[in-house]
């Protein structure tokens, strides 16, 4: 079963991903569409195994995770909200479960988890998205803000975001209506023409 699942994710190869908010985990599903109902999923990231449901926070383990996204290099980002992170797992189809990430941005190693400002800090992301070019978004929505993480997947653990979006700059977490801001900023997707469209939760608008 799951618990308070928040995100969901189809990837490059019909895989379903889920973000199982309240049991700190994330659950994988091959062939997602051939399911039955109810059926078991295949893999789990952020617990040792699909009993488990402890909160932590190491290179293996989660809090709340709220989003995933899978890049076409098979690389698994999460937005891991409670520990104001997003961490990435490279080639994600050889990874058994209960495996550790290789990267994390937000913070600057595993073991941290506080909330954070600037162009290093994330405050409750809530969505991820990857563009084509490979760059990175992120929805912090305390933080009322988007930030974008160029060349994401070549980063180092706690690396400067390189332009924000719902802010004049880096050091600005107002909310706002407006053009230029944003209040609590949720949902992310890009379209193919590189378009961002973000879901700006409390101004009732995208």
């Amino acid at each position: 079963g799951m618990n308070n699942p928040a995100g969901v994710f189809i990837d490059h190869l019909g895989r379903l991903w889920v973000a199982d908010h309240d049991n700190a985990r994330v659950l994988r599903f091959s062939n997602a569409s051939s399911l039955t109902s109810h059926a078991a999923a295949d893999r789990v990231y952020g617990q040792p195994d699909f009993t488990s449901s402890t909160f932590s926070v190491t290179a293996s383990g989660m809090i709340n995770p709220t989003a995933v996204w899978v890049d076409k290099a098979d690389r698994l980002w999460v937005a891991d909200e409670a520990c104001c992170r997003v961490l990435r797992f490279d080639d994600i189809s050889n990874k058994p479960s209960g495996a550790a990430a290789e990267g994390v941005l937000g913070q600057a190693d595993f073991t941290t988890g506080s909330q954070g400002s600037g162009a290093t800090g994330l405050d409750r992301p809530m969505s991820i998205a990857i563009s084509r070019s490979g760059a990175l978004f992120v929805a912090c929505n305390r933080g009322h803000r988007v930030l974008r993480f160029n060349n994401a997947a070549t980063l180092a653990n706690g690396a400067a975001a390189n332009a924000v979006l719902g802010q004049v700059d880096f050091d600005g977490s107002t909310s706002g209506l407006s053009s230029t801001n944003m209040n609590n900023p949720r949902g992310l997707a890009i379209a193919k023409d590189d378009t961002l469209w973000v879901c700006d939760t409390d101004n009732s608008r995208i």
